[in-house]
């Protein structure tokens, strides 16, 4: 959703931006060889976090003072990745695979793994990368997750012996997205689900990912969702308990989960988004996305178009503070509330 596509901060000269350096702007295709530039181009959604408020929240600035030598939220040694699930006609020919780029003057050595076994044989490879290089690995179909509620040790971690920014790909016939991930260091306690409103012919979906074991979570819901043969409705507060290395996916009743609060005691990675989303058009393709944490949430982001008069992207806007208050250059200030969005 945000793939080729950066929000940068407009202050510090521009360091620590979450952004590739000047050497890394690789061509995708390179990456991802199986997407066309059609696929690419059609029906993207941009899901784009702002929050705006009186006092400065943002991981960057404490007491007043810039941070300019962080290196953002998206460089890291550890990672743990799950692949929500694609549309369910085309489960059988999912390809998974996760792409690494290296920062390093040095070689840097990989390792992705998951507990999950395969007729008996836990997933694990090992690999190095050259300095300042990159390299796409093929993860197991098996480790998708289902299209309903599920609790499993699909997940993925990545470990490498230097700072590395990861790119997970789900890809299927015209049915394709992809994800920037987001290392543990980075992690967070407090997240909200971003998922497209208009999909739901088909259901929204989000995945908690524990980095720790006995992780308490609780998620405020904006949707109807069956949990443990319980139903629970929007604004009721579903949890449970998520260990290390163990991934739960909570799948919607065909309704809209954007909006949805979730807090835990422990960082946690998470990822939401909608099984398949008309994004707009008359066909489907599945959203997925890690999400950032709000701790890393800024006031003030830079948003793009192509400049194409048949551009559809779609920008929303969240909020998780109450009386956050939206401006956009050209329209009127817009106050939202906790899990509120204004799409543009």
């Amino acid at each position: 959703m945000l793939l080729g596509r950066r929000l940068q901060r407009t202050d510090c000269n521009s360091q620590g931006t979450n952004q590739y350096s000047p050497q890394l702007r690789y061509n995708l295709h390179s990456l991802y060889p199986k997407i066309t530039s059609i696929e690419m181009a059609v029906c993207r959604i941009l899901l784009i976090v702002l929050v705006i408020i009186n006092v400065c929240i943002s991981l960057y600035e404490v007491q007043g003072q810039e941070d300019c030598s962080h290196q953002g939220t998206t460089r890291g040694r550890r990672f743990a990745i799950a692949f929500t699930v694609n549309y369910e006609g085309v489960v059988n020919i999912t390809e998974l695979s996760i792409s690494v780029v290296a920062f390093s003057n040095n070689p840097t050595t990989v390792t992705v793994s998951s507990k999950f076994q395969i007729d008996g044989i836990p997933f694990q490879e090992t690999f190095e990368i050259q300095p300042r290089g990159f390299h796409r690995v093929s993860v197991p179909s098996e480790l998708i997750l289902g299209p309903t509620y599920e609790r499993s040790n699909k997940v993925i971690e990545l470990t490498a012996s230097s700072d590395v920014s990861v790119h997970g790909l789900n890809y299927a016939p015209f049915t394709t997205d992809a994800f920037l991930g987001i290392p543990v260091d980075h992690l967070g306690l407090n997240y909200v689900v971003m998922s497209y409103e208009e999909s739901n012919q088909w259901p929204s979906l989000f995945a908690v990912v524990g980095v720790e074991d006995n992780t308490q979570v609780f998620a405020t819901l904006t949707g109807t969702v069956t949990f443990n043969g319980d139903t629970y409705a929007s604004g009721d507060v579903l949890d449970f308990i998520v260990n290390k290395n163990e991934v739960v996916q909570i799948v919607s009743d065909r309704d809209f989960f954007g909006g949805s609060i979730i807090k835990s005691d422990k960082p946690v990675a998470f990822f939401s988004g909608d099984l398949c989303a008309r994004t707009p058009g008359s066909t489907c393709d599945i959203l997925s996305e890690q999400i950032v944490p709000v701790r890393s949430w800024g006031t003030t982001h830079i948003y793009t178009a192509t400049g194409s008069s048949r551009d559809s992207s779609i920008y929303a806007i969240y909020a998780y503070y109450e009386d956050t208050i939206v401006s956009v250059p050209g329209l009127n200030a817009i106050t939202l509330q906790p899990g509120e969005n204004f799409k543009r």
